[in-house]
């Protein structure tokens, strides 16, 4: 082999050595233009963080003093349960005294109304035989009359005799004297009819008299006995009544311990969530320290990747031509991701949309430019980048929408675009090879 090809060979080498050098720096060169906008989002997140752990620690300071004021609440509600379980355990107590009582006086009731039975019954008896007796004073006073009405005919027939006998003379004599005899036991025995008659009439007024205070009396009788079934009756529903009433306390009763033993749980849970506040505090208290130290780690690595930013955008011409080729390449590729989309019909294919985020914008925004003479040809390119972005998120909307025409369209327009950076692009080169050579020059001199 030749000297000659040797050293072409060489060469060449060192032509793909210092390429691949290139292209590992434009990587490096674009991983830290990306930075900046990596840490402004951690910078965000961290505030967010701050302020969310903030408003954690404030809910959980604000937890505590309401934990203990509902311990305190459950404490003075688990006082007054206490007293009312003691309460309705002496109703119980009481209601059952007083039940026990109610059929004591029940059976007392029962035992006075079966009395009271056996003296209506009595009555009933005792009226039957007073109306019995009043037929009978009835009778015995018909059979007076009878025999008053007999005793005046006796009378009489003795008078009739009598008269009789005294015309007769001597021969009625005898008769005379039986016709007396019959006159005077017919005066007797209308003189004892008399004394009966009055007696039986003075005996059928008292009866007449005891019969209606007896009638009131029975009558009065049958009242206590009604007043006793009626005073069984409220009375036994009185204790059935009471007997529901009992109940109803042991079951309240009942649901005092529950609810004591609730509110003692309640304590427990709540003695639980002030000590579990107690440790998030703590825990919040110091997630803020460390938040705030990464706070400043962050601003540190922030200034270190601006100088780092500086430090690439200020390169020597040479190098920023080479970067510029690649950023130019990079939407030549942009532009085919784009096409593909429109064929694809397919809007998530499509590349960043977002001018600042891409690796032409990111150099656009953040580069460090001293000279006035490249900042005119730097800031060119801005405006018709942003257009270009703009109208390809138009071209995804399009895609979106279906209407592959209007996309079509707007491709167009995005060409004409691209056509219009592609001619800064070649100022930019140029503005470049011109200060690459202008180095050249200084160097020889």
């Amino acid at each position: 082999m030749s000297v000659s090809n040797s050293f072409d060979s060489l060469i060449r080498l060192l032509q793909n050595i210092r390429h691949k050098i290139a292209q590992s720096g434009d990587n490096v060169a674009v991983s830290v233009l990306s930075f900046p906008h990596v840490l402004e989002a951690i910078r965000e997140d961290q505030v967010l963080f701050q302020v969310a752990t903030t408003e954690q620690l404030e809910k959980t300071k604000d937890l505590a003093a309401v934990s203990e004021e509902l311990d305190a609440v459950a404490q003075g509600l688990a006082s007054r349960i206490e007293n009312g379980k003691k309460a309705a355990l002496q109703s119980q107590e009481g209601g059952a005294r007083i039940q026990g009582s109610f059929q004591n006086v029940l059976t007392l009731v029962k035992g006075i109304s079966r009395e009271t039975g056996v003296i209506r019954r009595i009555n009933d008896e005792l009226g039957a035989e007073i109306e019995d007796l009043s037929r009978v004073l009835e009778e015995a006073g018909k059979q007076v009359s009878q025999i008053k009405a007999i005793s005046d005919q006796t009378n009489m027939l003795s008078l009739n005799a009598s008269i009789e006998a005294a015309r007769a003379g001597e021969q009625g004599r005898g008769f005379a004297v039986v016709a007396e005899g019959v006159s005077s036991l017919a005066s007797r025995t209308n003189e004892a009819v008399k004394s009966i008659e009055i007696s039986l009439v003075n005996m059928v007024d008292h009866f007449h008299r005891w019969r209606e205070h007896a009638k009131n009396q029975l009558g009065q009788t049958s009242r206590i006995d009604d007043s006793i079934q009626i005073l069984e009756t409220e009375i036994s529903d009185a204790a059935d009544a009471m007997t529901h009433v009992g109940a109803d306390v042991e079951y309240s009763t009942g649901l005092y311990v529950e609810i004591a033993e609730q509110i003692d749980e309640v304590r427990k849970t709540v003695g639980i969530i002030s000590d579990s506040t107690l440790r998030i505090s703590i825990r919040a208290e110091e997630i803020l320290g460390a938040s705030e130290a990464i706070r400043n780690q962050v601003a540190g690595l922030a200034e270190r990747i601006d100088s780092s930013v500086s430090a690439i955008t200020n390169q020597n011409p040479e190098w920023l031509l080479e970067f510029l080729r690649n950023r130019r390449m990079d939407h030549l590729r942009w532009m085919q991701q784009v096409d593909r989309a429109i064929q694809a019909k397919n809007a998530e294919e499509f590349p960043q949309l977002d001018h600042r985020r891409c690796n032409m914008g990111l150099w656009i925004y953040l580069a460090v430019v001293k000279s006035d003479e490249q900042r005119k040809v730097h800031d060119s390119l801005e405006e018709p980048h942003r257009r270009l972005h703009a109208c390809a998120r138009s071209i995804a909307d399009c895609v979106s929408a279906g209407d592959i025409a209007s996309a079509t369209e707007n491709r167009a327009e995005l060409s004409r675009i691209f056509d219009e950076i592609g001619r800064l692009f070649n100022e930019y080169e140029s503005y470049l090879e011109h200060q690459v050579l202008r180095g050249i020059d200084e160097v020889n001199i």
